[in-house]
């Protein structure tokens, strides 16, 4: 999920390794186009808040970046995005400023939840734990509503 400011570091930092690993990595952003990242790189939205819904893709991941933030904050679109991937308990990571968007949408550390990462700085095992969770698909620690039958 990108929008302009991004940090396109993190974006690179998932993509590269995502893609040797067989993924097909979107960016989807709050309109198809380029837009431009922190420090002036330009990345092009394959895709839109829009035009594609959340339960279409297996993952995802929303990289830092203040202004980028700022932006999705903004767009009730990109919090029910993040709301749909993990209701359906798709794995998520959530990279520097945007863990504050992820909180503020009601998504929480779980240390039973092997999908989920939420990292404020740092931490490149990651990037090799959310290919590990996109393998897995599904982590249905996280449904807990409605109750099992």
């Amino acid at each position: 999920l990108v929008a302009p400011g991004v940090d396109a570091g993190q974006v690179e930092r998932f993509r590269s390794p995502l893609l040797k690993a067989g993924a097909v990595v979107r960016l989807v952003g709050p309109r198809i186009g380029p837009l431009e990242a922190a420090g002036r790189e330009v990345l092009e939205a394959d895709c839109s808040l829009e035009n594609e819904p959340a339960v279409v893709f297996d993952a995802m991941v929303i990289p830092g970046g203040t202004a980028h933030v700022e932006t999705l904050m903004k767009d009730g679109r990109a919090t029910e995005f993040l709301k749909d991937q993990y209701r359906h308990c798709k794995p998520i990571a959530v990279l520097g400023e945007a863990v504050g968007l992820a909180e503020g949408a009601g998504v929480l550390r779980d240390d039973a939840d092997s999908g989920l990462f939420l990292q404020g700085e740092g931490e490149s095992s990651v990037v090799a734990k959310f290919i590990e969770a996109v393998a897995a698909h599904r982590h249905f620690a996280r449904e807990k509503d409605p109750p099992l039958v």
